[in-house]
């Protein structure tokens, strides 16, 4: 059995090339951001129908790579074996072009595990109650962590769940609810 892998590729950048941030002095020395995480899955097709049909995001382009590491950064990144092939799809989010990735090493089995969940993807979004009901009629096992006196830092209310998606990888999506205060 293979084990869960799940990466996280970080992009620093120079605040220069962003507006918005150099405008800041204050930030402009520390200007960091997180680009494209990228989750490893058995299955690139369940996961791109969890992704796209269930969550939201939007299918930029997917691409199938020849047993070549030397062709693709994945396989140092994630330390594949160089003998199998991997498929791997990208994912606009709703303010990001190609802002999240998934990578299928083919013939890999992952080890699907609930207990402990070692990393999460949390996603934001407009449609938390129907996006809740669609995941329970398809058969996924939904777990709220909804505190009705829990508030974010601007006084608003959040709707949280929690969802494997086909992999095992803990999803946690959120939704802002109610006026501040």
């Amino acid at each position: 059995m293979g084990r869960l892998i799940t990466a996280l590729l970080l992009s620093v950048s120079v605040a220069a090339a962003t507006p918005s941030l150099a405008q800041n002095d204050a930030t402009e020395d520390r200007y960091v951001s997180i680009k494209r995480p990228n989750l490893v899955v058995p299955d690139l097709d369940a996961a791109l129908e969890f992704y796209v049909g269930h969550l939201g995001f939007e299918f930029a382009y997917a691409e199938d790579s020849a047993v070549n590491p030397e062709s693709n950064f994945a396989y140092g990144v994630f330390n594949f074996d160089p003998a199998k092939a991997i498929r791997q799809a990208t994912l606009n989010t709703s303010t990001e072009e190609r802002g999240f990735a998934l990578t299928e090493v083919v013939g890999l089995e992952a080890e699907i595990s609930r207990t402990p969940s070692l990393s999460t993807l949390v996603v934001q979004t407009k449609r938390f109650m129907d996006l809740r009901e669609d995941l329970i009629a398809d058969g996924y096992t939904v777990t709220d962590f909804n505190d009705t006196s829990k508030k974010n830092p601007n006084g608003m209310g959040i709707l949280e769940m929690g969802v494997l998606d086909p992999a095992g990888h803990l999803i946690v999506v959120f939704q802002y609810v109610g006026l501040p205060g």
